[in-house]
């Protein structure tokens, strides 16, 4: 199981309830980390994240079946009729590449361009401070963000996932993707009937909850075909 938010410990500890062994990959980096606290959770209302997470550890360190792991998954692949999950760093994307037709246009307009990796954004006396990845940091008056969502890992892609408009893995009502054998949850992944992940704690969790027994219940099909 790869991710240690709250899809995948809900994942891992319904499977260790239902004493399926479970391998949970948390590289230590989440989409919410920048939040202080979670809210309109239901008795975890302004909880900090962090804390929601050693309570779920302590929870799952219960289960003898589940072993947690603070690894990252690098790539994901077949290997005959069972899948390969590689260890090691995230992959992370560089700055990339941009069109010389459009390097030129913006020359010409006497905007400067940098295309590394945005580090960190901290407020300035002039309004922000931009730190990136390599290179020294810019001060600047504003920030415009054009916001787009896709896979922040590479695993889809290896796997031959179906996508949504989004960018997001489609899955059905039990988080089956398209792939047989393979599930996901979370804000990754949702159903043709939304336009989008509902980018929710509580419900990252139950679909969480809903894949892995949909998990379970395809494992023991193939335990036991008719």
């Amino acid at each position: 199981m790869i991710g240690g938010g709250p899809a995948g410990l809900q994942a891992a500890l319904t499977l260790g309830r239902m004493h399926r062994r479970t391998l949970l990959l948390d590289s230590g980096e989440y989409r919410n980390a920048p939040a202080e606290h979670m809210h309109n959770f239901v008795t975890h209302d302004g909880t900090p994240p962090a804390e929601f997470r050693a309570a779920a550890r302590a929870e799952l360190a219960a289960y003898t079946t589940v072993t947690v792991r603070g690894t990252a998954a690098s790539a994901v692949g077949r290997d005959g009729d069972e899948f390969r999950v590689e260890l090691g760093p995230d992959a992370r994307a560089d700055g990339g590449e941009l069109d010389p037709a459009i390097r030129a246009q913006l020359d010409d307009a006497g905007v400067a361009v940098r295309l590394q990796a945005v580090k960190e954004l901290m407020p300035s006396a002039a309004g922000a401070t931009v730190s990136f990845a390599d290179g020294p940091d810019e001060e600047v008056g504003g920030v415009f963000v054009a916001a787009e969502l896709g896979q922040r890992a590479p695993f889809a892609e290896q796997l031959g996932l179906g996508l949504l408009p989004s960018g997001a893995v489609e899955v059905d009502a039990t988080g089956r993707t398209s792939v047989p054998g393979v599930f996901a949850a979370g804000d990754m992944a949702h159903t043709s009937a939304t336009p989008m992940p509902l980018a929710s704690v509580l419900t990252a969790a139950a679909s969480g909850l809903v894949a892995a027994a949909s998990l379970d219940g395809h494992l023991l099909a193939a335990d036991h075909p008719s």
